[in-house]
Order: C-alpha cells, then structure tokens, then sequence
C-alpha cells in the first residue's frame, strides 16, 4: 500500500501501513507517464525485495524525451535515481526475465521496441509483429 504526501505535506488516506522514501522528484511532463492498465509499470520480484518502476516523459521540460526507470532493493522502502533508458517513447511496460534482470518495452511512432538490463540496458529491439 503507497500514500502519497502533497507539497504542504497533507498525507492522503490511501494508507499508513508503507512509506516510500524517493531521495529525488520523479519528473515528467506526460499526462500518460504511467498511463493504462495493460502494462506493468511498477513489477517486483518473487520475493518482493526487488522493485522496479518505468514511466514515460515527452520532453518538454527537462528531462529528455523517453522511458526512465528506477529501482529499489528494499522492497520499494527507498529507490534509485531515474535513469533514461532509451526514448523517445509512450507507454512503457515492465517484465522480469529467467535471470531476474528487468526488461523494458514501449511505443515509439509506430513501432514497439525492446530492451534488457544486465549491466546497463542493452540497445534497444524492435519488435516486428507479423502481417
């Protein structure tokens, strides 16, 4: 469960079971930064230590246009700087793969793309869909 905490910092309802301490702001100028249902934007793994969050920003303030992400290794108590991924692109989705490394797709134009972490994020795939 997440609360979330305004500027004057009035705590909502939401819950008082968690909080998450974000050492920076998670900036983004994209009204559909985590926008839809139909793709995990914040996954964790089996045991739920390892959290993993992506968004969408489209570049008109800074930072750059594209998909960012951050992480958190005490299960989402305290996260990582944002990093850029690649960009630019919408709707981000997140998975875990065999290794436990994260995997990142997203919409740019036309096309969907890929890419994995292993020490860094690889260079990102398109996906071709077929006809």
């Amino acid at each position: 469960m997440v609360s979330a905490v305004d500027t004057n910092k009035n705590e909502s309802g939401f819950s008082n079971e968690d909080t998450i301490y974000v050492p920076f702001f998670i900036v983004s100028d994209f009204g559909l930064a985590t926008a839809y249902n139909n793709g995990r934007k914040i996954i964790s793994n089996l045991f739920g230590n390892e959290v993993h969050m992506t968004y969408a920003n489209e570049g008109w303030l800074d930072p750059a246009a594209g998909i960012y992400y951050c992480y958190s290794s005490d299960s989402g108590t305290h996260f990582t700087r944002t990093e850029y991924v690649a960009g630019p692109g919408i709707y981000p989705a997140l998975a875990i793969d065999t290794a436990g490394n994260p995997c990142a797709s997203w919409v740019s134009g036309s096309n969907i793309y890929y890419t994995h972490w292993t020490a860094s994020w690889a260079p990102p795939d398109t996906i071709v869909l077929p006809d």
